[in-house]
């Protein structure tokens, strides 16, 4: 007894959750117009049991409209700003909420719509798909347009002529439409693209504007300026009511191309200035854009190499001095002072230095960087040695088989009378190839001239000014002198 008391308790309560069940949904699903339509006081259907039948697939047999009206199909040319949150409009109505604290302005309902709520749309009382208005097929409530019952979403029955009038409308295949009607189907009319209200004609609301906000407000097409500073398609930005792509100045859209208004996007005009007097600006797609001068520009104090202002550049003249002399030269102090000196002495103008590595220097640095590739190398002839300084550590030899020559005009070569004279026409250098010191051979910095410890030397006679020989430091062999600023 007591097992069939239990039994028959288990299924009242199943059986009253499922009367709960059937309670109102408001998100517009299969319970919901079951209720309503009982509510209505009409009795669904047998095929009606809460799951849509075959017949209830959006957008076949009639009412469905056409591609214009369609309520999924885009604005032509429209753009909309990013929303603050992801709104949710699938599935719903205009006018329902869209779950960002708005209202839904496009038309996302597979069933018909009454009012802002999407109903399943296959029961007398509410008839309608892809959308549509909901319809009472019946004439019971406030259905002066006929009697019938809702079949595939469409009324079907004995129904008064299209354009009779109905309280707050017109009738349309059999229903009173008070929203709009694009020809084939009524609609709600909130949408922008199906508006209208009192059965009349669905209007697409678009103005062509790119920065208005395309609304319909009660039927009637509104059309709401984006607030200044909202993006638009281009890519650009709205101001004053329309889409700038170029810059903004003041109250005008520029095409923000010119150095002095350069700009894109619709954002603030800015001039392109260079404060590098080696550099031009210009603007390149709505870009300021800084472009190198051509070498050998003047510039304050120099000239323009690679985008750079380089003090100091000019043509580089190699002179011997005018003695031989062992690796005893006081350093490489001692040895540029003597350069110094002698070209003085000789009417040379500039800044000259000894051709020597050591103490902490490397002959390749005597001259800048920005001023190694761009001027020739010669001797006090004004013949060209080397294209270039750099070109020195780059090659075995200098130029057509010329000669240096002393600050007195001596040619560096044995027996043209230097005293000492130039053993073996050598000259020191004590540098590696490519220009660095060659620690293990610069006479201990140029300081000793023992002949227990050897140098780094050329072959001048044969214009091998980097030959990597090496001789002791006792021997007398030519000083090189190089003018390293004009």
């Amino acid at each position: 007894m007591k097992s069939k008391y239990f039994l028959w308790s288990i299924t009242t309560l199943l059986l009253a959750g499922c009367a709960v069940g059937a309670r109102e949904i408001p998100d517009g699903s299969a319970s919901n117009d079951v209720t309503t339509a009982v509510e209505r006081g009409a009795a669904p259907r047998a095929s009606e049991s809460g799951v849509p039948d075959a017949d209830d697939a959006p957008g076949d047999g009639p009412g469905t409209p056409d591609a214009l009206a369609t309520p999924d199909a885009p604005l032509p040319d429209t753009f909309t700003p990013d929303a603050p949150c992801p709104i949710k409009c699938a599935g719903r109505c205009p006018g329902a909420p869209d779950g960002c604290g708005g209202t839904c302005k496009t038309n996302g309902c597979s069933g018909c719509c009454d009012g802002s709520q999407c109903r399943m749309g296959t029961f007398d009382t509410a008839c309608g798909k892809a959308g549509q208005a909901c319809a009472d097929c019946t004439g019971k409530v406030g259905g002066e347009c006929g009697k019938g019952a809702c079949k595939a979403g469409a009324c079907s029955g004995t129904f008064k002529p299209d354009g009779t009038v109905c309280k707050g409308g017109f009738c349309r295949k059999g229903a009173c439409c008070k929203g709009c009607w694009d020809g084939k189907a009524c609609y709600p009319g909130a949408s922008p693209k199906l508006c209208s209200a009192g059965g009349g004609k669905c209007a697409l609301c678009w103005d062509g504007k790119v920065c208005t906000a395309d609304q319909c407000v009660s039927g009637k097409c509104a059309y709401l300026s984006l607030s200044s500073g909202s993006p638009c398609p281009g890519p650009g930005t709205c101001r004053s009511g329309a889409c700038c792509g170029g810059c903004w100045l003041g109250a005008q859209c520029l095409a923000g191309k010119a150095p002095t208004t350069c700009g894109s996007g619709g954002a603030a005009c800015k001039p392109c200035v260079s404060s590098d007097p080696c550099r031009t600006a210009s603007c390149a797609s709505g870009t300021c854009k800084m472009t190198n001068k051509s070498n050998l520009m003047p510039c304050p104090g120099g000239t323009c190499v690679s985008g750079a202002c380089c003090a100091d550049c000019g043509s580089i003249v190699l002179a011997a001095l005018n003695e031989a002399h062992d690796g005893a030269l006081g350093g490489v102090a001692g040895a540029d002072k003597l350069c110094a000196g002698q070209a003085a002495a000789a009417g040379q103008k500039g800044q000259w230095k000894a051709f020597l590595s050591g103490g902490g220097r490397n002959v390749i640095d005597l001259v800048k960087p920005c001023c190694r590739s761009l001027f020739g190398v010669f001797n006090t002839k004004s013949q060209l040695l080397y294209s270039s300084w750099s070109q020195i550590f780059g090659s075995k030899t200098w130029l057509n088989n010329l000669f240096l020559h002393s600050f007195d005009g001596k040619k560096v070569d044995e027996g043209t009378g230097a005293v000492p004279d130039w053993a073996d026409a050598d000259g020191w250098h004590g540098s590696l190839q490519n220009g660095l010191v060659d620690v293990a051979h610069t006479c201990n910095n140029w300081t000793n001239g023992a002949d227990t410890i050897r140098g780094g030397n050329g072959e001048l006679d044969f214009g091998e000014l980097m030959k990597q020989e090496k001789a002791t430091c006792n021997k007398t062999l030519a000083v090189v002198c190089v003018r390293v600023a004009p």
